[in-house]
C-alpha cells in the first residue's frame, strides 16, 4: 500500500476515470492508497478482436470464467457482464490479466498431455490434480470426454488410492479408452485458452 499524498492521489485519479467521494475519504482516513490505483492502468480498450476472442474462450462450459480474475482488480461481475455482451469492451490491463492467468492454465495442461496415457497411480493424480484446479470446472469436461467404458466421476476426487488401493493399475487398463479421449480433449482445450 502506498502513502497517501497529493502526488499518489494525483496518480491513482490520472489512472482511473472515475472516483466516488466516499473511496477517497476512506483513503485519507486509512493513510494509504491501495498499490493497484498508482500502477497506471490504463484506460486504452482491447481491440474487436480481442474481445471476440476472449469472449468465446468465457463461454467454454469447461473454463470457470468467475476465477480469472481477483477481486482487487477484475470482479467477478465484470468478466460475467464482459461474457453475456453487456460489457461490450475490457481494458487493455484487464485483458493481459485474464491472458496471463488462461496461458499459465494452458500451460499446465500442455505438462499433463505431452505424456502419453499410463495405467499408473502418478499418473492418475497429475491428471486429478489438474482437473482439480479451480479454473476448470471438472464435471464440463467429464461430461465432454468420449471413451467408453466411463470410470465414475469419483475417480477424479482426491483418495482414489485409498478406494481401490493396489488394483488401480488394472483398472485404469480397462479405462484406457476414455483416459485417451481425455488426453486429446485435453489438448485441445489447451489450444482453444492458448492467447499469444
Amino acid at each position: 500500500m502506498a502513502k497517501y499524498t497529493e502526488e499518489n492521489l494525483r496518480k491513482a485519479k490520472a489512472s482511473l476515470s472515475h472516483f466516488f467521494g466516499a473511496q477517497l475519504k476512506e483513503w485519507e482516513q486509512q493513510g494509504f492508497i491501495p498499490d493497484i490505483y498508482l500502477e497506471g492502468k490504463s484506460r486504452e480498450y482491447i481491440s474487436e478482436k480481442e474481445a471476440r476472442a476472449l469472449r468465446e474462450i468465457l463461454l467454454l462450459k469447461t473454463v470457470k470464467y468467475s476465477t480469472l480474475g481477483n477481486k482487487e482488480e477484475i470482479g467477478y461481475n465484470t468478466l460475467m457482464d464482459f461474457r453475456s455482451g453487456k460489457k461490450k469492451k475490457l481494458y487493455r490491463w484487464q485483458y493481459n490479466h485474464v491472458r496471463d492467468t488462461l496461458n499459465t492454465l494452458a500451460e499446465r495442461i500442455a505438462h499433463v498431455v505431452q505424456k502419453p496415457v499410463e495405467p499408473t497411480l502418478a499418473y492418475l493424480e497429475e491428471v486429478c490434480e489438474l482437473l482439480e484446479d479451480r479454473r476448470l470446472v471438472k464435471t464440463s469436461i467429464y461430461r465432454a470426454v468420449e471413451g467408453c467404458p466411463r470410470p465414475t466421476i469419483t475417480w477424479f476426487y482426491s483418495g482414489i488410492q485409498g478406494k481401490y488401493g493396489e488394483s488401480i493399475e488394472k483398472r485404469m487398463d480397462k479405462y484406457r479408452s476414455f483416459f485417451e479421449g481425455l488426453r486429446k480433449y485435453l489438448a485441445e482445450l489447451k489450444e482453444k485458452i492458448s492467447m499469444v
